[in-house]
């Protein structure tokens, strides 16, 4: 492969990443945009099963990730064919791939990268560098927001205005910041110092947004650092008992007011996904009928049986709330066993990027990869956070800057880094 096309493929994958990264803010100005994280993501998949064709091959580990993929696959669309509450099979196509997106990113992307060469060194470089104006940015206005009212607050909380820059709720910059994360600790791994600064600055804005998940987040983040870097152990141990604990003591009181308080919308989705589990056992209600993005889109019937279209936020047209959730959502639609078979393939998911940071040496390796998986599963609990977009680029940069597989000999990477000469 030429020099040059290395380098139109590692520019395409920083526009591409670019898109993503930005997503939130571009998907107003290009409404086609919306749909960027779902066709990154069938391409991918796609691209995967190219693969397998034409190889012959397919890995055991991605054998235990589809046989569940494809059962509660099924099991969803059983309960579409069965119940008929959605008739739109664009929104049940729509849900399909919203709901497994996380894993056909990790698939073929893993695939692609593996059958590709791509200049990680430079693409950190190109993408480091415009997060770094942007983290800069943010910062000023944060400062300024703290102290003035300047159109970029969500409201106040403990006296402090919530910093939500130009996206009207912090969660949109708090997803950035978990990209920005992994972008500057990937340039410190390359360099071996430095980025303490942008680092902090990080910190610095999701401490500013006040929201629960950012703060836990940033615990998470730097109990890791101190874990994997600091005291540069190989794998967490009894560690582990305190981050999760501190996650628990910061994030328990928003749990509690958001899921066991008195008819907020989350509490309100868990009581009604209880309620369809047992009128629809065994099945489920089927995909884009409940909690999902598509169900919202094309309102669900389920929604006015239940009541929800006489609640603020979640009506036909102001629907606000409708698909801030995740495992209200997998249940009722898949149902109990379906949810189940989920759940299995979430964990085989998660012991794959496991295994991949007990084969590297990287401390900065082991410090992301459990800081990825914290981060989903935290975001799992608290919204749709598996099913969003944000997930998508999350994945993709993980792949690209954090994978092994990506980083093979036969690819021009250093199997304990990404400091590999090209």
């Amino acid at each position: 492969m030429t020099k040059k096309t290395m380098n139109i493929q590692t520019l395409l994958i920083f526009i591409l990443v670019e898109l993503l990264i930005f997503q939130n803010w571009l998907q107003i100005v290009v409404p086609f945009l919306k749909m960027l994280d779902e066709i990154v993501a069938v391409i991918g998949l796609a691209f995967y099963f190219f693969k397998i064709l034409m190889s012959g091959k397919m890995l055991k580990s991605d054998i235990k990730i589809l046989i569940p993929l494809i059962i509660s696959l099924l099991l969803g669309l059983t309960g579409n064919l069965s119940y008929g509450i959605q008739s739109s099979r664009i929104a049940i196509m729509i849900d399909v791939v919203s709901t497994f997106k996380f894993i056909f990113v990790f698939l073929g992307y893993r695939a692609m990268m593996d059958s590709s060469v791509i200049k990680v060194k430079k693409l950190i470089r190109w993408i480091s560098a415009i997060m770094k104006v942007y983290v800069l940015i943010l910062s000023g206005f944060a400062a300024v927001n703290l102290f003035k009212s300047i159109g970029m607050d969500a409201g106040m909380r403990y006296g402090i205005r919530m910093f939500a820059f130009v996206y009207g709720t912090p969660g949109h910059l708090i997803n950035q910041m978990t990209y920005a994360l992994l972008i500057f600790t990937a340039e410190r791994e390359q360099k071996k110092h430095g980025n303490i600064t942008w680092l902090l600055l990080c910190f610095w804005i999701m401490l500013l947004t006040v929201k629960t998940r950012a703060l836990v987040l940033a615990a998470i983040y730097i109990g890791l650092y101190y874990v994997f870097l600091l005291r540069e152990k190989k794998r967490l141990g009894m560690e582990i008992l305190g981050i999760v604990s501190i996650g628990i003591l910061i994030g328990y009181s928003q749990f509690k007011y958001y899921f066991l308080g008195t008819a907020t919308p989350r509490q309100t989705f868990v009581t009604g996904a209880i309620k369809l589990v047992k009128e629809y056992f065994p099945l489920g209600t089927g995909f884009a009928t409940y909690g999902s993005s598509a169900a919202a889109d094309y309102y669900s019937p389920l929604y006015y049986a239940l009541g929800f279209d006489l609640r603020y936020g979640m009506g036909p047209t102001s629907n606000m709330f409708l698909d801030d959730n995740f495992w209200p959502m997998i249940f009722a639609q898949l149902g109990l066993f379906g949810a189940f078979v989920f759940i299995v393939l979430l964990i085989y998911y998660v012991a794959n990027i496991l295994i991949n940071s007990k084969k590297c040496s990287s401390g900065y390796n082991k410090l992301i990869s459990y800081f990825f998986i914290f981060d989903i599963i935290l975001g799992s609990v608290q919204s749709s956070y598996l099913a969003h977009y944000s997930m998508v680029t999350l994945s993709l940069l993980y792949m690209l800057l954090f994978y092994k597989d990506n980083r093979s000999v036969g690819n021009g990477y250093r199997n304990d880094g990404i400091t590999g000469k090209r």
